[in-house]
């Protein structure tokens, strides 16, 4: 089943619609590509992973530490929203595809998981869709034998680690606005990632679970 884009009007008035450009996928990447700014996650695999500066990242511009509450490694983060990020860039929450990120739920350190096991530091338990972007609950782990997602665990605790990221693939309905910003309207999520430098410094809430 494919997702579809929300009506337009959404992201910008109908008397710009004249001017918008669309923007095929392959468009897209190429022009990121001629840039630097991304390159083939897999060799031959067709599958697109952006660099650290391509990154669709948040983080909360003034973060409260969260309190911790004993036996609960789980907490509620602002992973995307429909706002526009530094680079420009604007994602469609509800445009977003789940399915291959639900079968795969990884929760990485900087997006190195790809070639790094240690850096898979826990797992989504489920995410969450609204007009204004999308949140993901997610559960560090507890590994014998690996202490980096004890050592981020506790600094997301004591709001030192707040910025979020996510790896994503472009689907289609891109388009080009007038101020030179990009919506992306469909789109596939890749990963969930805590960063420690965000691109995208829009305040974001971050909540600690009992269970």
């Amino acid at each position: 089943h494919q997702r579809r884009l929300r009506p337009k009007a959404q992201f910008y008035h109908r008397n710009q619609m004249k001017s918008i450009q669309p923007l095929s996928v392959e468009q897209f990447l190429e022009e990121h590509q001629s840039s630097g700014q991304l390159f083939l996650g897999v060799a031959g695999s067709g599958i697109i992973s952006f660099d650290s500066y391509e990154f669709k990242s948040l983080a909360p511009a003034l973060a409260a530490p969260a309190e911790k509450t004993a036996g609960s490694r789980i907490f509620t983060l602002q992973i995307s929203t429909a706002d526009v990020d530094r680079k420009g860039h604007r994602l469609n929450p509800h445009g977003c595809d789940l399915e291959a990120y639900k079968a795969n739920p990884v929760l990485m350190w900087n997006h190195e998981g790809y070639s790094n096991p240690n850096a898979i530091i826990g797992k989504a338990l489920s995410i969450t869709q609204t007009d204004a972007g999308i949140t993901a609950v997610v559960e560090y782990a507890s590994l014998t034998g690996n202490p980096l997602p004890e050592q981020l665990f506790e600094l997301e605790t004591k709001g030192l680690l707040p910025g979020n990221s996510i790896g994503l693939r472009p689907t289609g309905q891109i388009f080009r606005h007038p101020d030179g910003t990009t919506t992306i309207g469909e789109w596939e999520l890749i990963d969930i990632s805590k960063v420690a430098i965000p691109v995208n410094g829009r305040a974001t809430k971050k909540l600690i679970q009992t269970t």
